[in-house]
């Protein structure tokens, strides 16, 4: 498989991770191939020392490392990240994703996974058992979804609100991102994983290769627990229930039953915050469950806001 021509891309998205950003790119750096990767590595505009880390590692590792590093910060601006900026700048055949202030702690994890989808054309993503860990409950837990390697079953992907595997663990054909359906606006772990079972295989490894941190100080699962960044949380809740629904014609209703329940799981996170008296009338506030369709009920009668 060796060659000069980059099989897999991994990108990397890195906003004040100063604390973090070496764990990330030593993971990176420290990977056994028999073919060539590359690492695109966004810093999208860092106010502490991410940046000049990431630049270290560029100087040291000028073969892998590729930096973009912005002047301004583009996410706030609503750029497409990913889509529009790094994967245009993606050579690879195979795309990897971590995030900078998650790591990888196995340094054959890109080779076993090209390997996997070189073996088996059909496969269109490989994923992996994770740790997780949780820095506001000092807790660390082991993700793993089954307990031997096998084909990642459909419905299991589709049923849950929260993708049963992290960001750190993802790797699939880039093939598949170039032909998104026009919905398909950007990439994140809950709707690639939905997009890559409807779109083919997913094979799981049953090894801990990585690490994923959840809940560190600014990042986007404790700055959206902030009541003053709760409006850009519950514009996230609205965009699921509109993407589902867009998966799910996009493949002709297939699987609507599981679809349509993880879209009303939505709608009640969405309600949960915004209750109001004209949901009495709508006949899915009583496809809940008993327990809460009973309190969305007394939060639109009492106008009750969600703290």
């Amino acid at each position: 498989m060796e060659n000069n021509k980059v099989l897999v891309s991994v990108y990397c998205l890195a906003y004040n991770h100063e604390k973090y950003i070496r764990d990330c790119l030593e993971g990176f750096v420290k990977q056994k191939t028999n073919f060539k990767f590359e690492v695109i590595v966004h810093d999208d505009a860092s106010t502490d020392r991410t940046a000049e880390i990431i630049m270290e590692y560029a100087a040291k590792y000028p073969d892998i490392i590729k930096p973009i590093l912005q002047k301004e910060n583009q996410y706030s601006k609503g750029a497409l990240i990913t889509l529009g900026i790094i994967l245009p700048k993606c050579k690879g055949k195979y795309i990897a994703v971590c995030e900078g202030d998650d790591y990888w702690i196995c340094d054959t994890k890109l080779q076993q996974q090209a390997d996997i989808m070189e073996e088996h054309p059909d496969y269109v993503a490989c994923v992996h058992a994770n740790k997780v860990i949780d820095y506001l409950n000092n807790t660390e837990t082991i993700n793993a979804r089954y307990d031997q390697n096998q084909v990642v079953n459909t419905v299991d992907v589709l049923s849950p609100m929260v993708p049963i595997f992290h960001t750190t663990s993802i790797f699939y054909k880039k093939q598949i991102i170039n032909e998104r359906p026009d919905f398909f606006k950007d990439t994140w772990d809950y709707a690639d994983l939905v997009y890559f079972a409807l779109c083919g295989k997913i094979y799981y490894i049953n090894k801990v290769m990585s690490v994923y941190r959840t809940l560190t100080p600014g990042s986007w699962t404790m700055r959206t627990r902030e009541k003053k960044n709760r409006k850009v949380e519950l514009g996230f809740q609205k965009y699921h229930v509109v993407f589902l629904r867009a998966v799910d014609e996009y493949f002709g209703f297939k699987y609507h039953e599981l679809i349509d329940r993880n879209i009303l799981n939505f709608e009640y996170q969405v309600w949960r915050v915004e209750p109001e008296l004209k949901l009495l009338l709508n006949p899915r506030l009583y496809k809940l469950g008993c327990w809460r369709s009973v309190k969305m009920i007394f939060r639109c009668l009492f106008s009750f806001k969600y703290e």
